[in-house]
């Protein structure tokens, strides 16, 4: 078993525990549901050959498998907080042959990697769950090798996720808007408190790109209530008989408002539900980080291998530097192209 931060120590017992089980057993449909996002996700990581990839909570390791095979003479390696996610990853990868994608449980936030060893850090929804994303992300920063990179996807505000705030309106009665500052699905959703915490952590020039895309939650109106019932289903857990049933039949009549037809439940905030300048509902973060050579003593980092976005953009494209004051580096120990993530 990894170590966690004790800042971490509710999100270890969720993911680690019910939480993590239960995304383990309906990964295939947990995948199916961002796969709207997915691909222009890892088109805006530019992944390379040779890279060595971190995938910050990395779950059953779709991202992961991918990144593995677009680095196929690199590595990729997945950590998460829950070993059920990890096992069932190993499970995934090594059924499709892919000996070059790695998975441990464990803390990013504290997770001891070699310093510069990592080409690119990327993460699909799993990097807003941090106790102390400061000590997180200055952690991610140290990892990454000059000229290195990161690709986070995270969601926007409650307000512009419709799958969020009908579900939980749902089944909790009354609209439900989590703390902006804690851990969980939203932390991230303000760009003004994102860019302060990378800042923070060495990075500069952070921007953002919004991303829209529908949810998947299942083939009918029924599959998609048991699906979401799984996931959400400590809403209504304590309530009585009554009360649960109010709750699934208020359910039901918000996931038959979005069946296609009976062929799939999608939801997401349509363009006519709000004004297109309120924006759509992901925003990526995306760019290059350097670290500080010693050489370097006025503190300015030449520019190497950034990445742009290929193609039209929504929005915008970032690239995200590192300069790390304060930060020892040993270069003289290079771990090299082929140093292990330890």
């Amino acid at each position: 078993m990894g170590e966690f931060d004790l800042t971490n120590d509710k999100q270890a017992i969720a993911w680690d525990g019910d939480a993590g089980a239960y995304w383990a057993a309906n990964a295939a449909q947990l995948d199916r549901s961002l796969a709207g996002y997915t691909a222009r996700f890892l088109t805006a990581a530019a992944i390379e050959p040779t890279d060595r990839v971190l995938d910050i909570g990395c779950g059953t390791g779709q991202t992961t498998r991918a990144a593995a095979e677009a680095a196929f003479e690199g590595s990729a390696l997945g950590v998460d907080l829950s070993l059920r996610m990890i096992e069932h990853a190993r499970e995934l990868a090594n059924a499709r042959g892919i000996a070059n994608a790695e998975f441990e449980q464990g803390d990013v936030q504290i997770h001891p990697f070699l310093s510069a060893s990592i080409d690119v850090a990327i993460s699909r929804t799993g990097c807003m769950f941090f106790g102390r994303p400061d000590v997180a992300y200055a952690n991610i920063a140290r990892a990454l090798r000059p000229g290195g990179r990161m690709a986070l996807l995270v969601w926007q505000s409650v307000d512009r996720n419709e799958w969020f705030s009908e579900l939980m309106t749902a089944l909790n009665g009354r609209p439900l808007t989590p703390p902006p500052d804690e851990p969980g699905p939203f932390a991230f959703a303000d760009p003004n408190r994102v860019t302060a915490i990378l800042t923070a952590a060495g990075f500069v020039d952070v921007d953002f790109e919004d991303v829209r895309a529908s949810n998947h939650f299942g083939d009918d109106a029924a599959t998609a209530e048991t699906f979401v019932l799984g996931l959400l289903d400590w809403l209504i857990r304590d309530l009585d008989d009554a009360g649960r049933e109010r709750a699934r039949e208020r359910l039901r009549t918000t996931l038959a408002a979005h069946d296609e037809r009976g062929r799939h439940v999608r939801v997401c905030r349509m363009a006519d539900h709000v004004p297109e300048s309120r924006g759509p509902q992901h925003l990526i973060v995306i760019g290059a980080a350097y670290h500080r050579d010693n050489d370097v003593v006025t503190g300015l980092v030449a520019q190497r291998g950034s990445r742009w976005l290929q193609g039209p953009a929504a929005g915008r494209v970032c690239r995200i530097h590192c300069d790390f004051p304060g930060y020892p580096h040993d270069h003289a120990a290079d771990p090299g192209r082929s140093g292990a993530v330890s």
